[in-house]
């Protein structure tokens, strides 16, 4: 019965997965037509180095959000990436085993995302 139910589960995720994938996919494909008029007008590379974003006026640069973008998510590894590593450390080698025990399920390796 167990096996009966995990497979059935991750036919489930399965699908759940495909589905977030195709509708990522149409996501994508609405905002490629909305943009398509915009990339005729101004052109790709104007929009992709410029600076200064005012749609009123054909000011169409994405060049400082992509860069913002870039920031966070380089200070935000900056941050997170020691944090992580500190915790793995912590529970591997310090941590008594009751809190070991407690935390530990929680924190999910890569290799057990295919178990």
């Amino acid at each position: 019965m167990r096996k009966i139910v995990d497979a059935g589960v991750r036919y489930i995720l399965f699908l759940s997965a495909l589905a977030s994938v195709f509708i990522v996919f149409l996501i994508l494909l609405f905002t490629l037509r909305e943009a398509l008029p915009a990339f005729r007008e101004i052109g790709l590379v104007p929009i992709l180095t410029g600076t200064v974003w005012r749609p009123q006026q054909d000011q169409l640069g994405i060049l400082s959000m992509v860069a913002g973008s870039i920031l966070v998510t380089l200070g935000s590894a900056l941050l997170g990436v020691p944090l992580a590593m500190g915790g793995a450390v912590f529970l591997a080698e310090v941590a008594p085993p009751v809190v070991r025990e407690v935390v530990r399920p929680a924190v999910l390796c890569p290799g057990q995302l295919w178990l």
